[in-house]
């Protein structure tokens, strides 16, 4: 895009080099403010590791638990991944006997397949528990997801789903994962085991 934008400016000012070079300071400075946005989220993301820890460790009222899943893209990107898998790690707070709310932070890769590349991203999410049985609980989170590829940037992220407890600190769930932005959406459909520490 940056190119188009360039040789678009050129060929209309081909005879005014002030001008092109005052466009050149500009696109510099527009791809210099894209790479500090990078680097923000990702600094954002290790503090909400670092902060899961640090909660998890001075308060003995939450609930620290990690995840994992595999799962199959649908929609679009299912004619660019094959597979999916995510890694989950959340502290949950209780607000009631049947209510737990937190946030929740983790690796989410996207195999490619057919010649494309696999993309994989971190979500940074707010995560919301509610007990319907003793045994049946649904749950759903919204966030942001960081883009881990080398172009960066990131999206709205959502998921919902619902989980069978095995016993007191496990289950197996099933859950619906979207990133969504630009008018497109990455989905999958993921069953996984999540185990409380």
């Amino acid at each position: 895009m940056i190119i188009n934008i360039l040789n678009f400016y050129v060929n209309k000012n081909v005879n005014n080099p002030t001008g092109f070079v005052v466009f050149l300071k500009k696109m510099t400075l527009i791809c210099c403010n894209q790479t500090k946005n990078i680097l923000i989220m990702k600094k954002l993301f290790l503090l909400s590791i670092i902060a899961v820890f640090a909660i998890g460790s001075m308060n003995a009222q939450g609930q620290l638990r990690a995840g994992i899943n595999g799962g199959l893209p649908v929609g679009d990107v299912g004619d660019f991944s094959s597979f999916a898998i995510a890694v989950d790690l959340g502290y949950l707070f209780e607000v009631s006997d049947e209510f737990d709310a937190g946030f929740e932070t983790g690796y989410t890769n996207f195999f490619g397949k057919d010649d494309f590349d696999g993309f994989s991203f971190l979500p940074i999410t707010g995560v919301a528990n509610y007990d319907v049985s003793e045994e049946i609980s649904l749950e759903g989170g919204a966030g942001y997801a960081v883009s881990l590829e080398s172009n960066g940037g990131g999206d709205f992220y959502w998921k919902f789903g619902a989980a069978y407890a095995l016993d007191e600190d496990s289950d197996i769930g099933l859950s619906y994962r979207s990133v969504s932005g630009d008018g497109a959406s990455i989905d999958a459909v993921m069953l996984g085991y999540r185990r409380n520490l």
